[in-house]
């Protein structure tokens, strides 16, 4: 029992540092960068939208194999939904980079959901993940751009 208590504190540990610590260090290392990234800018809300990305793909891919562990698919998607909540609080902000930053988490979001039910034992509903998955990567790219020329 105490290894439990001691694994879900490191994994809460690690989940804070993600969700946290690393959009904090990046606003910290980008330079001149760090008071749009701390004010919701579009650069925090590209960073928030890789970052979720990040982490539902890496849920998605430490679980690709059936199979699932429902009570480790259980901690993966509330790694991933934090995820995903703090890159939607981000991309908030009124610019073309934040619309396709938010474009890329709704995307993300939809095909995470849809995964899920898979995991979950519900398969209906699901079309091509790895097209969805390209989409997310389009539109990262164009956030991308579009934030190098604002």
């Amino acid at each position: 029992m105490s290894r439990f208590v001691g694994l879900a504190v490191l994994v809460a540990l690690v989940y804070f540092a993600v969700t946290q610590g690393r959009p904090w260090i990046e606003s910290l290392m980008d330079g001149g960068g760090g008071a749009l990234a701390l004010d919701g800018g579009s650069a925090f809300c590209i960073s928030q939208a890789s970052a979720a990305n990040d982490e539902v793909t890496g849920t998605l891919m430490a679980h690709a194999r059936p199979p699932v562990d429902p009570d480790v698919w259980s901690l993966g998607v509330m790694r991933a939904v934090g995820a995903l909540n703090e890159a939607e609080k981000a991309c908030t902000c009124a610019t073309a980079a934040c619309n396709k930053g938010w474009d890329a988490v709704a995307e993300l979001r939809a095909l995470f959901d849809d995964l899920d039910q898979i995991a979950r034992g519900n398969p209906m509903g699901v079309g091509n993940p790895a097209r969805r998955q390209e989409r997310v990567y389009r539109l990262l790219d164009e956030a991308r751009a579009m934030a190098g020329s604002e």
